[in-house]
This record gives structure tokens, C-alpha cells and sequence, in this order.
């Protein structure tokens, strides 16, 4: 009672806090871009609110001082100084008009410009899109809730290493503790987790760390469609459509990072075309934060920020070729200078703040180990990776003859129809798009279209070469196929492929979407509208094949939940929309129902944690952690549960099982009483495994009765008198005789 109090009364100043931090990246967005549509605001506010977020809790992480305390005056003053630079930096309305910048569109951000630059009229599909977006997102709380706040973490990654990133963080205020066997990783999307769980007593609100990245997933693919010429309805079936696979709905309740990987990417590639329509620099600016983000999510992303930046590179050539030939009625020294400033300062920019924003964990493996991508080249790396050619785990090395279906039924069963046919129809796609580009370029219209024209057959070239590069990722990323030799143990379970191609067949599907359009653009409207509630429907049939293959969630809590939430979010807007006094009221409402929600959650979190860990790895070790805080050396890869719902143990996890002298020796310079090993025999390659039998050999380890038979639970006694235990060690030597 006295913990969920506590966390009550944080709830409250985190969420002044959190609104101080978002409603001035709300006003810094306004002040750069005061003609943006609604779900451009939603972009860039993201972003920019994540950004603050990120880069605060790097430098008081950095050094040494990761805690609420002093987290968020930092995050608070960072909002106030972006907001200043910008006042101070701002581009002349006149320069606005001039270079075509103007973004207008109706209210709700529904209809925009389209790669050429116009802006297209109201097309009175504002109300559906409002009914599509309440209806995903009451839909997506009630999950979140109901599977993600009211439950308890299972997913295999996040119990290795997502949340244990998090605690270590705190427990040693640093960003730098070495105590998780895969400290040397990027953790972005791990850090904007520690916001949500650094002021409170557990990680109860952990579930929410993916909540922004669905923000700016969904609002990223609906600013780059539109970018691209999408209008009308399509933009937000595209986004309902990238939203629909299994992976999505697994990570929106857990720590994981690939949806992280994907957004980031989209979101960034939405900032290029941007850019290379307006020229503006804060485009750019945005940008840089995208691609630093992208850098810092997984070493598995920097490939896919490669991708990106080849991207970025192409189109700036495109717009640099346009600044340096477009005439001017400037005298030719103040036109040079300008060119050179306009062509120059956006990419700076863009470079320092991706620097500023992905490349710290490269900073700081270089400075610990030497490496920025340890443990890749170090003497290190035999044992971090276990398989010896990492090849044979890649789509494009296998050889095996049943790679290629069990792909597909991979992509069936994770993501769904729409995904597996925009992954068939990419070489159509790419005939098509081709042919479009060609003929467009050779049908050259009048002066005053060509440089809009330039551009907007530019960005779908870029696009074409981005599904090509972000499928050439795919192919090869490591670990895709298998972890153990010769089984293809991940591409029979289908999860791994698709949440490390969730890019690239989000690319896929929506360069099929943006093709499509062209190709049936000239039909008459009727036709126009039947494909499009065709292509709903098929959204529709792919969210409810999703919800039937889905086991481990609660779907009739969540729904009611979802039910509940969206019609009192429905009253709410209707009464604040009448009643302007009801802003202030609501806003008061909130600063009571979220301390008393996260009371709750508190609550359950404590009561509820050691009976669910228990039954997981079915033991009754985790209740026993409870008598006290513990120091426990974890030979496990799930490391998290022994933390306990305080994070009360501290957690030393080595990277391989080196031996009980060396396990000893750990305990010893750790100050640990307690080891932890589970068995892994059903594997070919495990770290831990040999000391399942060595510890229970060995006198100083006394194991204590735990009821499982997958776990150990031992006592470390750094005293032990060995010869005291003459008749014991013979017994074990007799047995190892035996055994030999």
C-alpha cells in the first residue's frame, strides 16, 4: 500500500512533466511549421517529444546521474532552449512563400499536398477517417491495457534483455554498468522505456514504452503516402494496413524494438520528401533526429539506416542539382553564396543531429572496449555469438529448399494477405513503376511544371530504390533463420522473419498502394470508391485473422476495455466541443485519474509479481527472493523475473558459463549469495548449460529446494571449509569416476 501511495503521488509530477515536455514540442512544431495539417503535427510533435525524452536521459545517464531528480529539469529545460533556437532561427514568411513551402490543408489533416506540390480540396472523407483512427485507437488502449497494464511480461527478448536494460540503468544510475551479458547493445527504444517506469517503485507502465513509436509508425506512413501522392481515405488504410501484423500487436504491450526499427525508418524517409519538396531546414533538422534514433534502436537497424541514408543522399542530389541551376535575377556573387548556404546548411544540420541523437552507445563501446561496435571485431565475439557461420542464419546463405515456403507462410501467418501480396507484386510493382517514370520523363510539360514534375518522379524513383535496399537487408540479416544449426527453428515459428523484415514489407506495401493509385488513378470515382472498400475489407479480414491466431492475450477483456475507453473518450470530446470551460476541467480530471490508475497498477504489479514468475518458470524460487535484497549472479538468459517487482536484487549476468572457480570468483568480487541456472537441454547451443550439474557438484554452492525442474536456485558460502567435507568430496569423486 504504502509503494502504490508513492508511485500515486510520482504519477502526478511524471505527468505534468510529460504534458510540459509534449505541449512545448506542440508549440516548437507550430512555430517551424504554423500551416501543418493535424497528422503532420502528430509527426513532428512525436518526434520532437521522443527526441527531448532521448537526449535528457542520455546525458544525465552519461553521467552517472539517471533519476527522476534529475532526468526531468533536464527534459524541461531542453523544451524551453529547442523553443528559443527556433523563435530565434526562423525562416521570413517571405522566404515561406516563396519556395512553395505552405503545407494547408483542412482541420483535420485528411487531404494535403500531393508530390506535386498542390493542395487538393476537401474530398469529405474527414468524418470516416475520424471514425477509422477512434475506432483503431480505442481498439489498441483496451489491448494495452488489458494485455499489457493489468499483465505481466512473457516475451522471450524482453525478459533477456529489454527490461533488464532498464532496471540495471537504474539500480546503478548509469548507462554505462556492464552487469547484462549484452550490455554493449544500442538500447533507444530501451531508454524511452526508462521513462516510463524511472520515477516509480516497479516497471508497471513498461507496456507503454512502445505507445509514442505506434504514434509516429501510424503518422508516419500517413505523412510519406500523402508525400507521395496518396489522398483521401488511402493514406489512413495504409497505416491501419502496416499496423496489422503480429508482430505490432505483440510488441505494443511489451519492450521489444522492431516496430521501433520501422517507424524511425518511415518516419525519417517522410522527413526526406519533405525536404526535397520545400527545402526547409527544419525538414532536415528532423531528419537527423529520425536517422540518429534509427542508429541507436539495435545493430540490426544499421542497415536499414544505411538504406535511409542512401535515400537522404539521392534526394538532396536531386535538390542540390535544382539549387545550383535554377535562375535567379540575383547579381552572381550573392547567388553563389546563397546556393552554397542553401545546400549546405540543411545537411549539416542533419549530420550533427544525428550524431547528437544515435551516437552515443557507439561513443561509449568505443570508449570502454575500443570497439563502437563491440562485440564485432573484438576477441569477444566467439563468445557473444555461439553460432560459428552466421551465414547459414540469413535468408540468402541458407540453401536449404525449404527456406522460400516456409517464408511465405512465415509472412502469411504473422502479418496477413495484404502483406504477402505487396511481397509477390514487388517485381510487378518495380516493371510498372518503371515504365510510369520512363514515360513521364519523356513527356516533359511546360517551364513552370518541371521542377515540380522533377520532384515528384525524384521521390518515386527513391522509393523504388528503398524497397529494393530495405529487401536486400532482409536477405541478410543474421539470426533470421535459425539460432541452432540445421533446424530453421525461427522460420517454422514465422515471428522472427517478420518482425526483422517489418520494414521492409511495410515498404513493400506501401510502394504496391502508391503504384496501385497511379495505375487505376484515371478510373471513374465509383470504381475508385469499390476498390477502396475492397481494400478495407481486406484490412478488416486481416485484423480478425490476426485476432484468431492470438493465444496468450486476453482479447473479451481488452475489447471491453477498448469499448469503455473509446466511448469515454467520445463523451469527453463531445462535452469539452460544447462546454469551453470543460478544457480546464478535463485537464484537472486528469491530474486525478491517472495518479489513481497508476495507484491500481501498482498495487497489482507488487501483489501479483512473484505468483506469476513462479508459475512461468514453474518454481517457488521467486517467492523465496523476497526475505530480503539479494545480490544473484543469473546464469540464465531470461535474467529479468530476479529482480523482483522492486527491483529490490541486484542482477550480475555473465556472457557464457566459464566454470564454478570462475562463478565463485564472480560471486566473490559481486558480494553475491545467491546463483540462479535453468536448464537448456532441448538446445544444441546454450551458454549456461554445463552448470546445471557443475554447481550442484561443487560444496560452496548449497542449492536450496525450489519445486522446479527447469530451475536452481544456490547458496553461495564464500567460507565453506572443504575440509570439513572430506566425505562429501570423495562421494562426488567416486560419482565423476563413474560418470567418466
Amino acid at each position: 500500500m504504502t509503494l502504490a501511495l508513492q508511485d500515486a503521488a510520482m504519477a502526478g509530477l511524471w505527468l505534468m512533466v510529460t504534458w510540459l515536455v509534449a505541449w512545448s514540442a506542440l508549440r516548437l512544431c507550430k512555430q517551424a511549421f504554423p500551416d501543418h495539417s493535424l497528422s503532420a503535427d502528430i509527426l513532428v510533435t512525436t518526434v520532437l517529444t521522443v527526441g527531448i525524452i532521448h537526449l535528457s536521459l542520455v546525458l544525465m545517464g552519461a553521467a552517472g546521474l539517471l533519476n527522476a531528480w534529475a532526468v526531468w529539469p533536464v527534459a524541461v529545460l531542453f523544451a524551453g532552449l529547442s523553443r528559443i533556437v527556433v523563435r530565434r532561427v526562423r525562416e521570413r514568411p517571405a522566404d515561406t512563400r516563396r519556395r512553395g513551402q505552405c503545407d494547408r490543408s483542412d482541420e483535420l489533416g485528411f487531404v494535403a499536398s500531393s508530390t506535386t506540390g498542390q493542395i487538393a480540396k476537401p474530398d469529405g472523407y474527414a468524418v470516416w477517417t475520424m471514425v477509422i483512427w477512434w475506432i483503431a485507437t480505442s481498439a489498441y488502449a483496451g489491448h494495452v491495457i488489458g494485455n499489457g497494464l493489468l499483465a505481466f511480461p512473457e516475451d522471450w527478448d524482453t525478459l533477456m534483455y529489454h527490461l533488464p536494460f532498464i532496471d540495471f540503468w537504474i539500480q546503478s544510475g548509469s548507462l554505462t554498468t556492464m552487469q547484462s551479458a549484452r550490455w554493449s547493445t544500442p538500447a533507444t527504444g530501451e531508454l524511452i522505456g526508462a521513462w516510463f517506469v524511472l520515477p516509480f517503485s516497479g516497471d508497471f507502465l513498461a507496456p507503454l514504452t512502445n505507445v509514442p513509436i505506434f504514434i509516429l509508425l501510424a503518422s508516419g506512413v500517413v505523412e510519406l503516402t500523402r508525400r507521395l501522392g496518396l489522398s483521401g481515405l488511402w493514406p489512413h488504410l495504409v497505416a491501419i494496413a502496416c499496423l496489422a501484423t503480429h508482430v505490432t500487436f505483440r510488441q505494443s504491450v511489451d519492450v521489444s524494438n522492431d516496430v521501433a526499427v520501422a517507424a524511425f525508418f518511415l518516419g525519417g524517409l517522410a522527413f526526406t520528401l519533405r525536404y526535397l519538396q520545400s527545402g526547409r531546414v527544419a525538414d532536415a533538422c528532423l531528419f537527423g533526429i529520425c536517422f540518429g534514433l534509427l542508429c541507436g534502436v539495435k545493430y540490426f537497424a544499421l542497415g536499414y539506416a544505411a538504406v535511409l541514408l542512401g535515400m537522404w543522399g539521392l534526394l538532396c542530389l536531386f535538390r542540390l542539382s535544382q539549387i545550383w541551376f535554377r535562375r535567379s535575377t540575383e547579381s552572381g556573387e550573392h547567388r553563389i553564396a546563397d546556393r552554397w548556404r542553401e545546400a549546405l546548411v540543411p545537411q549539416v544540420m542533419a549530420a550533427a543531429l544525428a550524431l547528437l541523437f544515435g551516437g552515443y552507445w557507439y561513443l561509449r563501446n568505443w570508449w570502454m572496449t575500443g570497439y563502437p561496435l563491440y562485440p564485432k571485431g573484438s576477441p569477444d565475439m566467439s563468445e557473444r555469438i555461439l553460432y560459428e557461420d552466421l551465414s547459414n542464419t540469413t535468408i540468402l546463405g541458407n540453401g536449404d529448399p525449404a527456406v522460400p515456403d516456409l517464408l511465405i507462410e512465415a509472412v502469411w501467418k504473422m502479418a496477413g494477405p495484404l502483406h504477402l501480396a505487396a511481397m509477390a507484386a514487388i517485381p510487378a510493382v518495380m516493371i510498372s513503376a518503371s515504365l510510369m517514370l520512363l514515360f513521364a520523363f519523356r513527356h516533359r510539360k511546360i517551364d513552370e511544371q518541371r521542377a515540380t514534375d522533377f520532384r515528384s518522379r525524384s521521390a518515386q524513383f527513391v522509393l523504388i530504390v528503398g524497397v529494393i535496399g530495405c529487401g536486400c537487408v532482409w536477405v541478410i540479416t543474421p539470426m533470421l533463420v535459425e539460432d541452432q544449426p540445421g533446424t530453421l527453428n525461427h522460420l517454422r515459428w514465422g515471428y522472427g522473419p517478420v518482425r526483422y523484415g517489418l520494414t521492409f514489407l511495410s515498404m513493400s506495401l506501401i510502394t504496391m498502394f502508391v503504384v496501385g493509385q497511379g495505375l487505376v488513378r484515371k478510373l471513374p470515382v465509383r470504381a475508385n470508391t469499390i476498390i477502396a472498400l475492397v481494400v478495407g475489407g481486406v484490412v478488416v479480414l486481416q485484423v480478425g485473422m490476426l485476432a484468431t491466431r492470438v493465444v496468450r492475450f486476453d482479447l473479451i477483456a481488452a475489447g471491453l476495455i477498448g469499448a469503455n475507453f473509446g466511448l469515454a473518450s467520445l463523451m469527453i470530446r463531445v462535452v469539452s466541443s460544447r462546454f469551453r470551460r470543460f478544457e480546464v476541467a478535463k485537464n484537472v480530471l486528469a491530474l486525478f485519474l491517472v495518479p489513481g490508475a497508476v495507484f491500481l497498477f501498482s498495487q497489482h504489479w507488487h501483489e501479483g509479481f512473484d505468483e506469476h514468475f513462479n508459475r512461468y518458470d514453474n518454481t517457488n524460487a521467486h517467492s523465496q527472493l523476497n526475505d530480503k535484497s539479494h545480490r544473484i549472479i543469473v546464469l540464465s538468459n531470461r535474467v529479468y523475473p530476479f529482480f523482483g517487482s522492486q527491483r529490490q536484487n541486484h542482477v550480475l549476468q555473465p556472457m557464457l558459463y566459464y566454470g564454478k572457480d570462475a562463478v565463485a570468483a564472480s560471486c566473490e568480487a559481486f558480494g553475491a549469495d545467491l546463483v540462479v541456472t535453468r536448464v537448456d537441454n532441448h538446445k544444441s547451443l546454450a551458454r549456461y548449460r554445463a552448470s546445471w550439474d557443475d554447481l550442484a557438484a561443487d560444496p560452496r554452492f548449497d542449492e536450496i529446494e525450489t519445486g522446479s525442474e527447469r530451475l536452481k536456485l544456490f547458496r553461495y558460502y564464500a567460507d565453506f571449509n572443504v575440509a570439513k567435507s572430506a566425505e562429501f568430496s570423495q562421494t562426488i569423486s567416486s560419482e565423476q569416476k563413474r560418470a567418466n
